[in-house]
């Protein structure tokens, strides 16, 4: 009894060094990127802007329809024609307020009802200390902020990119890109914060 106790004991410590140290890497990836100088990644062409490296990709964004999120202080512009919706209820999109915690849009908007369609999606708030110790998480620069990027394969059921930003406020914004596109990265280049 005493050795299976002492067994016992052995393992409930081993697991809380290693919660300790999973929690740990995870706090330190996020105040690295908080500590970051705001000018340290502050530039006009990143890897993310290497996506769209010819002029004439790049589109007159004049016209385009402006979203303003009040409750998380950010806008992301779209084109006409386009929803920028929270979810999916009953084969409809739901379109968003000015206080949604989610936001999407997709290339084919018929897609995102019956299957998986490319699609960008601003999360807010959604991010673990978990998802911040990934290895392949890479600092760069996106609009003037500091990021976290992960890029991906961008197949079938996984994800092409994702960005981490903390907002001016401090809550967390997660934008996913689960695959290729040039209309969805010349929407990704609109995202600023407005607070």
């Amino acid at each position: 009894m005493q050795r299976s106790t002492l067994s016992f004991a052995a393992i409930i410590i081993f697991a809380v060094i290693v919660a300790i140290f999973v929690v740990r890497k995870g706090i330190d990836a996020a105040d690295e990127l908080e500590r970051l100088d705001n000018g340290a990644f502050a530039v006009h062409r990143t890897l993310l802007a290497q996506e769209l490296d010819s002029d004439d990709r790049v589109p007159d964004i004049s016209n385009w329809k402006i979203y303003q999120n009040e409750k998380y202080g950010f806008e992301i512009k779209y084109p006409e024609g386009h929803t920028l919706y929270s979810s999916l209820e009953q084969d409809r999109l739901i379109p968003v307020t000015i206080s949604s915690d989610s936001v999407a849009i997709s290339v084919d908007e018929t897609q995102a009802i019956c299957c998986e369609s490319t699609s960008l999606v601003i999360q807010v708030g959604n991010v673990t200390g978990r998802e911040l110790q990934n290895p392949r998480l890479q600092r760069t620069g996106f609009n003037n902020l500091n990021v976290l990027l992960l890029i991906g394969e961008g197949n079938l059921g996984s994800v092409y990119k994702i960005l981490y930003l903390k907002s001016p406020s401090g809550v967390w914004v997660k934008i996913i890109q689960n695959a290729q596109s040039d209309s969805l990265n010349q929407i990704l280049f609109t995202f600023r914060f407005i607070k």
